[in-house]
Formats: structure tokens, sequence, C-alpha cells
């Protein structure tokens, strides 16, 4: 009983925020007051309890502010428009979410010089996702460059946030934390989409938002030396996360 009240607090905050978005009110306000309003009120005994459960009851909201509270911050194209060295540490961190409700963390990347070419690309394909079946393990890749020089950054590793049992029902993974290689396809839902999709349109059935804060990179390293017209691929991850 000693945590009820903050239990009712809670909850209070649960619904307010859900009649908020229902209205398209003020969600980062009210979320910001109420959740001061909450430690302002709870006792010291009760504070780990507090945290505990807001990360709980939050860890849902988290995406939903990313993506509909804050419009802008959904990469836009201009991030793109640059070369793979420099989109693919950039993703880092970041997170991808698709239409069904999955989203899951950026933690490794691979950036290769070469746009893949067994992808049917249009004329502005710059910001586009697609999926690459070049080797023989499909890879989702993310293009950037120029339309002249396309290169791309492949998703080598997500760490799942949303949707979760609907990830793991569609991919198996060797680590109930993360998704590697051809895994992320099936966890993000992105074999049943053939065509190229438009990471910046705020309607896409997959978007990539920014979390607005620096991420500590492990070191690049090629992966593979040109040769036989085979492109240098770098890898990146997050510094600490396994490879």
């Amino acid at each position: 009983m000693s945590h009820l009240k903050t239990e009712l607090g809670i909850r209070a905050l649960r619904a307010q925020l859900g009649a908020q978005f229902r209205r398209h009110g003020p969600v980062i306000d009210t979320l910001r007051l109420s959740v001061m309003e909450l430690e302002q009120q709870t006792d010291d005994r009760d504070a780990d309890y507090l945290h505990a459960r807001l990360t709980g009851v939050l860890h849902k909201w988290r995406i939903n502010l990313l993506i509909q509270a804050n419009p802008w911050l959904i990469l836009q194209r201009a991030f793109y428009s640059r070369s793979s060295q420099l989109v693919g540490p950039g993703l880092l961190g970041n997170i991808i979410v698709t239409d069904d409700g999955r989203a899951a963390r950026i933690a490794e990347v691979v950036t290769c010089e070469q746009a893949p070419r067994d992808a049917d690309l249009p004329p502005d394909a710059i910001g586009r996702l697609v999926v690459s079946e070049e080797s023989p393990e499909p890879k989702v890749c993310v293009l950037c460059g120029h339309p002249a020089n396309m290169s791309a950054v492949a998703l080598a590793s997500i760490e799942p946030l949303e949707g979760i049992a609907l990830m793991t029902a569609h991919a198996s993974s060797e680590r109930p934390t993360s998704f590697r290689g051809a895994s992320i396809v099936h966890a993000l839902g992105l074999g049943y989409r053939p065509h190229a999709i438009d990471l910046t349109h705020r309607r896409s059935a997959v978007q990539i938002a920014s979390i607005l804060q620096a991420v500590p990179l492990a070191v690049g390293r090629p992966r593979r030396i040109r040769r036989n017209s085979h492109a240098r691929e770098w890898r990146w991850s997050i510094a600490g996360c396994p490879r």
C-alpha cells in the first residue's frame, strides 16, 4: 500500500497523455509538468518506485512523442544528401519506426561507397530505404549521397524498443535485445515492402527519428578492401556495442 498514491498518479498521467494525443494538445508540456509534479509529491522512500514506473509507462510514449509531437525530429533529405561515411555514423543511436508500431534503435551500420545494384530505384532515391539481396543475406540499406553518385548505409544491428512481440514473432535473434543481419528485414516487416520507401515523408511506412544527442562511436574499420571492382565498406557501431 505504500506505493498506492504514486501508482494512482502514474495512471492519471497515462490517461492525461492519451487525452492530449486525441485532442492534439500540448503533449510535451503536459509530460514535463506532470512528471515534475509527481516527483515533488513523491516521498523519498518511493522515489525508486516512481522512476521505475515512469520508465515503463513512458516507454511507449517516447516513440509517439518523437513522431507525432515533434515532426521536425524526422531526419530530412538534406541529412542523407551526404556521403555514406558521414551519414552512417550519424544514423547510430537514432530510432527507426514502422507504421505498424515497431521501433528500434540503430546500434550498428556498415557504410558502402556504392548503392545496391539490384534495387529498382527512382530518380529521387536519396533518403529512401531499400532491401538489397545482392549478398547471400538480404540487408536493409539507406541510400545517400547524390543522384549521380549514390552510396548506401546498411543496418547491421538494431535494438528493439517497441512492438517487440511482433518483431520476435517474425525474426529469430541470438540475443533478445538485438537483431542482426538478415533478421532485421523480418523484424521490421520489410520483406513485404519491395519498393523503395521515402524515409523523409511524414506518412511513410518507415521513418528514422533523431534522438538529438551525441552518440559515442566505436572506431570505424575497413571491412572489405576494394578488389575486383568491389567497393570498400566500413563498419560503425555504438561504443561498447558487440560487433
